[in-house]
C-alpha cells in the first residue's frame, strides 16, 4: 500500500465528486476566529453555499489533511502567543475531539502518515532553528522528535508537505533571499536531503503527489503550477493559474485553493475543467479532500 498523497489519497470513493466533500480554511470572520468550510467537491453543481461551517478549533486555520479514516487535521497558526495547534475532527462533525497543542510555537502545515504518525511543518520552534518539523507518534499528544530541514534565513515560511511512493516525507521551505526549496526526509532515519530539482520561477507554497508519482508545486505569484513527472528535475509541463495549497485524488484530479475559491483539474488537464468563487469566502490557504458527508 502507497502511503497517503497530499491529502486522502486512500481514502475509498474519492473518484467521483458526489463521494467527496472539499474543505478550505479561512482567515475571514472576526479577528481571531477562523473559519473552515465543507463544500461538495462536485464542482460542476457550482457551490453557492458551504455544506456547513466549522467555526470551533480554528481560531487562524492554514494547512490541512485528511487522513484514510476521514479523519480532518486543521493546522492553527497563532494569533497571538499561544498557537491553539492541530485540532482533530471526526468525519462531519464541527468540534474537535483531539488538539495537539504541547511544544507546537508556529504550526503552519500539517501531514499525517499511513500508520498515523502526524508531521507538523513549523517556521518557529523552541528546540530547532528554522524550518522544523515537529512529529507526533500514533495517538501521542506530545512531540516525540523533532527533525530541523537546516534552512533558515528572513522571512522564513513553511509550506506543504506531501509523501512520495518512496514513503518519504518531502517538505517545502521558503525564504525571502532564497526561494522556495523542497526538501525529503526519511521517515524512518529521519535523515534529510534536499531536492535536486529545477524550482526557478517557482515560489510555492502548494505541494502534491499523485499515485502515479507526480509532483505538483504551485507557484502563487507567478500563476502556474509547474508538474514533475516521478523521477524529472526539471518540469515536465505547466498548469495555469497559480494556487495556494494542493490537494490529489487517487485518480489525479488536482484541486488547488485560489484564495477565494477552488480550481479543480482533471487528469493530464492544463487549466481548470472547473471553479468556484465563494463571495463570503476569502483569505483561505488550506484545502483538503474527505468522504462524503
Amino acid at each position: 500500500m502507497n502511503p497517503p498523497s497530499r491529502n486522502v489519497s486512500s481514502f475509498a470513493g474519492l473518484n467521483t465528486g458526489t463521494n467527496k466533500v472539499v474543505y478550505l480554511s479561512s482567515f475571514n470572520g472576526q479577528p481571531g476566529v477562523g473559519q473552515v468550510f465543507v463544500y461538495s467537491a462536485d464542482l460542476n453543481a457550482h457551490p453557492s453555499a458551504p455544506k456547513r461551517v466549522i467555526s470551533q478549533g480554528t481560531v487562524r486555520p492554514y494547512g490541512m489533511w485528511v487522513d484514510s479514516a476521514g479523519t480532518l487535521y486543521v493546522a492553527n497558526i497563532p494569533q497571538g502567543d499561544p498557537t491553539t495547534g492541530i485540532t482533530e475532527f471526526h468525519p462531519g462533525q464541527g468540534t474537535p475531539f483531539k488538539t495537539l497543542k504541547l511544544g507546537l510555537w508556529y504550526p503552519t502545515e500539517v501531514a499525517v502518515g499511513a500508520d498515523g504518525t502526524v508531521y507538523v511543518n513549523e517556521s518557529l520552534a523552541n528546540n530547532c532553528t528554522g524550518d522544523c518539523v515537529a512529529i507526533f507518534a500514533p495517538g501521542s499528544s506530545t512531540i516525540t522528535r523533532t527533525v530541523p530541514m537546516n534552512f533558515t534565513g528572513y522571512a522564513l515560511q513553511a509550506d506543504q508537505m506531501a509523501f512520495d511512493r518512496a514513503g518519504n516525507l518531502l517538505v517545502g521551505a521558503a525564504t525571502f533571499q532564497s526561494g522556495y526549496h523542497i526538501f525529503k526526509m526519511n521517515v524512518k532515519t529521519f535523515k534529510v536531503t534536499e531536492l535536486t530539482v529545477d524550482l526557478t520561477n517557482i515560489q510555492g507554497p502548494g505541494l502534491a503527489i499523485d499515485h502515479s508519482g507526480n509532483m505538483y508545486v504551485s507557484s502563487a505569484y507567478t500563476g502556474q503550477i509547474a508538474v514533475f513527472a516521478q523521477g524529472a528535475e526539471s518540469p515536465t509541463r505547466w498548469m495555469t493559474p497559480g494556487a495556494q495549497d494542493l490537494t490529489v485524488t487517487p485518480d489525479g484530479t488536482l484541486y488547488a485553493m485560489t484564495g477565494g475559491g477552488v480550481d479543480e483539474y482533471r487528469p493530464g488537464s492544463s487549466s481548470p475543467d472547473n471553479s468556484f468563487n465563494e463571495p463570503y469566502y476569502n483569505e483561505g490557504f488550506g484545502i483538503a479532500i474527505g468522504p462524503a458527508q
